[in-house]
C-alpha cells in the first residue's frame, strides 16, 4: 500500500477577509498542495507589471485578556510576504483578482479574463455568521454536570481509545518517558479541572446575581459553571447580563484554575514534568492562548467538593481534592507561570500539550451542544 504524506492548504477567495470573513475555519475553500501554492506565490513576486495591494493573506488569532468564554475568537488577517510563511498557517485568503474559477475548468491560479464573483464560490458557512462577538446558547449547568457531559463524549465517542493508541506509540518512544496511563490520566485530569477557576467566590456571586435577576435563582451551595444564557431567544438574559456585570465583577477563571490545580497535577502524574506542563498550559490557555499571568483569587467553600465530584467522575481519587490551592493572595504579572507552562523549545512537551488540549475543547464543544 502506498501511503503519501498529504501537505495541503486551504484557499479562500475575498477581497476584504477583514470584514467578511469572522471564522475562517468555518468557511468551505480550494484546497491545493502546499508546493503549488509556494510555487505560484514564487513566480507571482518575481512578475511584473501591476497587482492588487496584497495577495495572499492568513489569520491571527488576537490574544483575549478577558478570557471571556462566551466571546468568539477574533482573528487580524495578515499580509503573506514571504514564502516562509506558507508554513505558518492551513488556510489562505487570495485577493480574487489574481485567480479564476468557472464550473468547467474549475479552480485556477491565473488572473480571470472577467473579474470572479466571490458570491458564486458559495464559501460562507451554511448560516450566516452573527456579528455579534458573543456566543449564546448556554444551558444552567453546575461544576459537576458539565465534567460527566464532557467525560460522556470523550467515552463514548472513541476519542479515550484514540488518545489510547496514542498513549501507547509515546510509551515504546523513549524520547518521551510517558506511559500511555500517564497521558490518559492527563487528559481525563484536564476535563475534571479545566474550569476550576470558575469555582472562585467572584464568579459564583456574579453567577448566582445573574441567574436571580432572570428570574431563576440557585441554592446558594450550587457550583455554577454556566448560567442560563440564551439571548437570541431571550433578550431579557443579555440586559440582565449587562446590569449584573455592573455591579459584579465576572473575573478571569482558567490560569487562575490551573494554578488552583497545580498540586493534584504533580500528584496525579507521578510529578512527571512533561505531562503535568501539558495539562497545566491546557487548562491554563483553553480560552486565551498567551496567557502568562495570574489573578490573586479565593475559591469558593464548597469548590473542593465540586472537584471531588469531577475527580471520581473522571476515576481519578476524589479525596486528591484536598490538595487543591484554594486562595493566591497576589496578582503576578507576565511571567509568572513560566514554571508550569510548557518549554516553548521543548517539542515532546508541544505534541503532549497537543494531544491533551485538542480532546479536551473537543470534549467541552460536544457538551456545550449537547447541553444547549
Amino acid at each position: 500500500m502506498l501511503i503519501r504524506k498529504v501537505d495541503s492548504r486551504t484557499l479562500l477567495v475575498h477581497p476584504d477577509p477583514n470584514k467578511a470573513i469572522l471564522n475562517p475555519y468555518a468557511w468551505r475553500g480550494f484546497s491545493l498542495f502546499q508546493g503549488t501554492l509556494r510555487g505560484w506565490f514564487k513566480r507571482l513576486q518575481e512578475a511584473e507589471g501591476a497587482q492588487p495591494e496584497w495577495s495572499l493573506k492568513y489569520p491571527v488569532e488576537l490574544s483575549d485578556f478577558t478570557q471571556e468564554s462566551r466571546r468568539r475568537p477574533i482573528y487580524k488577517w495578515e499580509h503573506v510576504s514571504d514564502v516562509a510563511q506558507l508554513d505558518v498557517s492551513p488556510i489562505f485568503v487570495v485577493h480574487p483578482d489574481l485567480v479564476a474559477y468557472s464550473r468547467r475548468l474549475g479552480f485556477r491560479l491565473t488572473p480571470a479574463v472577467n473579474p470572479i464573483v466571490v458570491a458564486e464560490l458559495q464559501q460562507e458557512p451554511p448560516t450566516r455568521e452573527s456579528a455579534s462577538p458573543l456566543l449564546g446558547n448556554y444551558n444552567l449547568e453546575s461544576y459537576a454536570e458539565h465534567i460527566q457531559r464532557m467525560l460522556r463524549y470523550y467515552r463514548e465517542s472513541g476519542l479515550e481509545q484514540q488518545l489510547r493508541l496514542a498513549g501507547e506509540r509515546l510509551e515504546r518512544d523513549p524520547r518521551f518517558r510517558c506511559t500511555a496511563d500517564q497521558l490518559a490520566r492527563g487528559v481525563r485530569l484536564a476535563i475534571a479541572l479545566h474550569d476550576l477557576g470558575k469555582l472562585r467566590d467572584e464568579w459564583q456571586q456574579w453567577s448566582h446575581a445573574y441567574q436571580e435577576a432572570i428570574g431563576e435563582p440557585q441554592d446558594h451551595t450550587m457550583m455554577i459553571v454556566h448560567t442560563h444564557y440564551k439571548p437570541g431567544v431571550h433578550p431579557l438574559h443579555k440586559q440582565k447580563e449587562d446590569e449584573v456585570s455592573k455591579r459584579h465583577k465576572r473575573p478571569h477563571h482558567a490560569a487562575e484554575g490551573a494554578c488552583a490545580a497545580w498540586p493534584i497535577i504533580q500528584r496525579t502524574l507521578d510529578g512527571h514534568e512533561g505531562v503535568s506542563r501539558a495539562v497545566f498550559t491546557a487548562i491554563a490557555r483553553h480560552h486565551a492562548p498567551f496567557v502568562d499571568s495570574v489573578e490573586a483569587y479565593t475559591l469558593h467553600p464548597s469548590s473542593t467538593t465540586a472537584v471531588a465530584e469531577a475527580l471520581i467522575a473522571a476515576d481519578l481519587p476524589g479525596e486528591l481534592s484536598k490538595e487543591t490551592k484554594m486562595t493566591i493572595k497576589r496578582q503576578t504579572n507576565d511571567g509568572a507561570l513560566s514554571d508550569q507552562l510548557i518549554e516553548s523549545e521543548d517539542l515532546g512537551q508541544w505534541l503532549l500539550y497537543v494531544l491533551i488540549v485538542r480532546a479536551l475543547r473537543l470534549c467541552d464543544g460536544h457538551a456545550l451542544e449537547g447541553g444547549a
